[in-house]
Order: C-alpha cells, then sequence, then structure tokens
C-alpha cells in the first residue's frame, strides 16, 4: 500500500517500484491500490455517517461533480446490496459487522480502483454471511475488472475465491517467505510444502452429523456450512 517501507526487497506495481514514485505518479498509485481491512468495526470513523465517510474520496478524485456525489455514493451502496435511503445518515454503531464490511468495500471500489488487497475480509463477519462478501468481490471483478490480493488462513475460501473468479496464482507464506506457488488446484491436489499441507488439513470436519470431510479436493466448490478450523500451529 506504500505505506510502510520494507527492510529489504522492493513491491512493484505495473513494474514500477512504488517506493520510487513521486508526486503525481505516487498519488495515482495510490487511487489505484485500494485496502478492504479485516476489522469493519475499526475501519470506519464512527464520528461520521456512511455518506460523509464515502463521499470524500470521490469529490477528491472528482469520480462525479459536486451534484452528483449523493447520487454516485447511493449508487456504490446499492452495488453492495444496501439501500441507500436505509444507510445513507446512519452511523456505523447502528450497522452489523456485514453492512460495516459492505461499506468498506463500497468505499474501496468508490475510486475505481486497478487492484483491491483485501486482509482477510471475511475473519470477523458471521460465518453465514461470509460466502456474500466474498460473491460481492467476484462481482466488483467481473463488472469493473478490479484485480484482487485475497489474503486468507483458510484455504477452503482461497479456493473458492480463485476458482469461481476463474482462477488465478494461489501463494503460500510462512514467516513473512512465499513457499509455495502455482495454480490453485495443483497446489491443493499436490502440495509440496510441509506449511501447504498444514493449512489443507486445517480445513476441518463438517458439523453436520459430527462427521464428513470438508471437500477441499474436487467437487465443484468447498464446503461453507459451518466448518471448524484447527490452528495449523497447534
Amino acid at each position: 500500500m506504500g505505506l510502510q517501507k520494507p527492510t529489504k526487497g522492493r513491491a512493484l506495481f505495473r513494474g514500477r517500484d512504488i517506493y520510487k514514485l513521486k508526486g503525481k505518479d505516487f498519488l495515482e498509485y495510490r487511487r489505484s491500490v485500494q485496502l478492504v481491512h479485516q476489522d469493519p468495526y475499526a475501519a470506519l470513523n464512527p464520528a461520521l455517517t456512511i455518506y460523509q465517510s464515502l463521499a470524500p474520496a470521490i469529490t477528491r478524485w472528482k469520480i462525479a461533480d459536486k451534484k452528483e456525489v449523493r447520487s454516485q455514493v447511493a449508487s456504490l451502496l446499492e452495488f453492495v446490496g444496501l439501500k441507500p435511503q436505509n444507510y445513507m445518515d446512519k452511523y456505523p454503531n447502528q450497522l452489523s459487522g456485514g453492512e460495516r464490511q459492505r461499506v468498506c468495500v463500497a468505499r474501496a471500489l468508490s475510486v475505481r480502483p486497478k487492484l483491491v488487497v483485501a486482509d482477510e475480509p471475511v475473519t470477523m463477519i458471521d460465518v453465514s454471511l461470509r460466502l456474500s462478501i466474498v460473491d460481492l468481490l467476484l462481482r466488483s471483478k467481473q463488472e469493473f475488472g478490479t484485480g484482487y490480493i485475497f489474503i486468507t488462513h483458510d484455504m477452503a475460501l482461497a479456493r473458492y475465491f480463485l476458482v469461481k473468479g476463474g482462477g488465478g496464482r494461489l501463494m503460500v507464506m510462512q514467516n513473512g517467505n512465499l513457499v509455495e506457488t502455482g495454480e490453485v488446484e495443483e497446489v491443493i491436489n499436490n502440495p509440496k510444502h510441509d506449511y501447504t499441507k498444514k493449512l489443507i488439513s486445517s480445513v476441518g470436519e463438517r458439523r453436520e452429523r459430527g462427521q464428513g470431510k470438508a471437500p477441499l479436493r474436487g467437487g465443484k466448490f468447498p464446503y461453507f456450512g459451518e466448518p471448524v478450523f484447527v490452528d495449523p500451529a497447534g
């Protein structure tokens, strides 16, 4: 995101080192790459209404004329599944976790980014709502051509995002180091690194009848009912 300079290595965006960008080039990078935070309860300013949280970026980047900012915010809320008349003037404390995360997605998409970094975007949301948020991200990918770096410890969720999203590379990191990468089905069906194997095995049994493995391998999509996740480290 360009917020903290690494002690070594480079961060490239479209072939350019982001820490060497200056002036208009850096500002354009900041617009082009947006973030969806893990914690929707901490990501929104509690003193601002939903409109006040979404409008400034639209105005700053001239996404819409001043007279059209409110209608642009309304369109964003509709896109993420929230009725503008019910949410525009509410404060974050009046929203559920899932609703807050939808607002965070709307804010990230408000400046028409080329890339969104989704950092564990459903970890703090009720299990029953997680897929709806992931499908919302995938919808923006399809309709706007938005690229995603989708960060998760849930291998089943990673598979769902990549397979339903039309493909992409799965990258497994351990302690900040890249230990394995490849097409998602290849990595899941033929893992090479021990940590990858632990992540795959950590997808626990279904709660249904207390038996039956979650079908991470094979099948159309992984099971998302109410899986039990086991800490690979523990």
